[in-house]
């Protein structure tokens, strides 16, 4: 059936993102083939966007987010983009604001090199020691979940 084939085809996109873990070099990506939709050019070998993020509340203090994107553009072999902090607020009426400070940074040889002046060497060493989830994360044991129930909701939003 069309559902049966549909989960199929979900289950096979889910393993081979599991594949990517641990990823430890993420010169790796330049690599590595992705996702290809009908919207890719020929010969366009595409861009990954690699993502972590923590957020801490430290006792007495507001919520505050720490984390890096990288743009890993496979057609020039380069990398940027940027650090982030982020702290969430309240404005003078009592509603959330999301304060975001970004720091630009590029990877050369798997390193994580900030492309502007910092303001303290702490930051500097946060940014240069940043590590993605996907270069630790380890999803060998996920066949012990083998009746997990993966599945798909067509109907919410994207």
């Amino acid at each position: 059936t069309k559902t049966n084939g549909r989960n199929a085809q979900i289950k096979d996109t889910f393993n081979q993102t599991l594949k990517l873990y641990p990823t430890k070099n993420l010169d790796d990506f330049y690599d590595k083939e992705g996702f290809r939709d009908q919207e890719f050019k020929k010969g366009d070998k595409g861009t990954w966007i690699v993502n972590s993020e923590m957020v801490i509340e430290p006792k007495g203090k507001d919520m505050e987010t720490r984390g890096m994107v990288l743009y890993i553009n496979r057609n020039t072999r380069t990398t940027k983009g940027y650090y982030f902090i982020s702290e969430m607020t309240d404005d003078s009426n009592g509603r959330p604001k999301d304060d975001e400070k970004r720091y630009p940074v590029k990877m050369e040889h798997n390193k994580i090199i900030p492309t502007k002046p910092l303001p303290n060497d702490k930051l500097k060493n946060e940014i240069e020691d940043f590590k993605f989830f996907v270069q630790y994360g380890d999803f060998k044991d996920i066949n012990d979940y083998k009746d997990g129930d993966i599945s798909y909701n067509p109907n919410v939003p994207s």
